[in-house]
């Protein structure tokens, strides 16, 4: 027997397990490959972004881009379900009328469902309650701090606000 016919068996059921070279064979979903997925103009998201504290926004929005482990990710209308963890980042969203929005994440997860995403952060500031200077302070505060402590948060949120801030100044 060659090599070959190892590959022309019926895979062992496991559970957990996916060969590679079956999964390969397969198309995505009755689409061919290069083909374009349309979505109706008319169509837009739900979005609700919830922080600890109170709710930041909520509103229908174009697109949402969010920072995850794996990299970002864009949600646009009819996106399939999704729910991943955020990292300290941006959130950037453009609403219905074309505005464009930027939120300071720190830390939480998403979910994405029948054009419903909802944000739910640890702590989440939007771009114009975010104070520059106090943002730079604290950045300062943080490097300092940086050779004492192992903890890299209090450097990371302070990254994002200055960022987020700072993204806001451009657009406006």
């Amino acid at each position: 027997r060659g090599l070959g016919d190892v590959y022309k068996r019926q895979p062992p059921a496991r559970a957990g397990l996916l060969h590679v070279r079956w999964y390969r064979r397969r198309r995505a979903q009755g689409r061919g490959t290069g083909e374009e997925v349309t979505v109706a103009e008319d169509s837009t998201l739900e979005v609700a972004v919830v922080s600890a504290e109170r709710l930041l926004w909520q509103g229908e929005a174009k697109s949402v881009v969010a920072k995850t482990p794996e990299g970002e990710i864009g949600i646009l209308p009819g996106h399939e379900p999704v729910l991943a963890l955020l990292l300290d980042s941006p959130l950037r969203i453009e609403e219905s009328d074309g505005n464009k929005m930027i939120v300071a994440v720190h830390g939480g997860f998403f979910s994405v469902d029948s054009n419903k995403v909802n944000v739910i952060a640890e702590v989440a500031e939007l771009a114009e309650d975010i104070d520059l200077e106090r943002a730079q302070a604290a950045l300062s505060r943080a490097q300092a701090a940086g050779d004492e402590t192992e903890d890299t948060s209090a450097l990371k949120r302070a990254e994002t606000r200055i960022t987020v801030a700072g993204a806001a100044k451009g657009l406006s």
